[in-house]
């Protein structure tokens, strides 16, 4: 499914709270082949194996339902957040970007929607702009989380 106009901004919105919340990382923003926005959080702007990488892609979920008037379908479906990193050499499950930075990433995307999926890559596989359409697959996944939608409307 294509991207949405509501994917964008969920994007810009995410890039600008994680260079908050890591200022000193290089943000490289892109879209993958279906025009879903992507997003690159480096240390640096060569990102190379074993250094903190992370692949993030906001994506809508696939719906197949049309307007009322069957037209044009537009998008109003939840979007969820991926994320694709490099594995330790020790563990194919364990990521090399630290739980700090993990958290980071992962607070700033749960502000944006209640699904949150997590891939790991081999070890001495970087996460590329380039690859984000076969590095966020199902082979690669390591776990989904999901809130409760009405979780997020108790808040004050």
């Amino acid at each position: 499914m294509a991207t949405s106009n509501k994917a964008l901004a969920m994007m810009r919105t995410l890039k600008e709270g994680i260079g908050r919340r890591l200022p000193t990382y290089t943000l490289t923003q892109s879209t993958d082949t279906n025009g879903n926005p992507t997003l690159l959080v480096s240390q640096d702007s060569t990102p190379a194996t074993t250094e903190q990488v992370a692949l993030l892609r906001v994506k809508p979920v696939d719906l197949i339902f049309t307007n009322s008037v069957a037209g044009t379908q537009e998008n109003v479906a939840p979007h969820f957040v991926e994320m694709c990193t490099e594995a330790t050499a020790a563990s194919a499950t364990v990521s090399l970007l630290t739980e700090a930075n993990q958290l980071a990433i992962k607070g700033e995307a749960l502000k944006q929607t209640g699904i949150f999926v997590a891939y790991v890559l081999a070890a001495g596989t970087v996460p590329a702009l380039a690859n984000a359409d076969t590095q966020l697959v199902a082979a690669n996944q390591v776990a989904t989380f999901e809130i409760d939608p009405a979780f997020r409307l108790m808040g004050a």
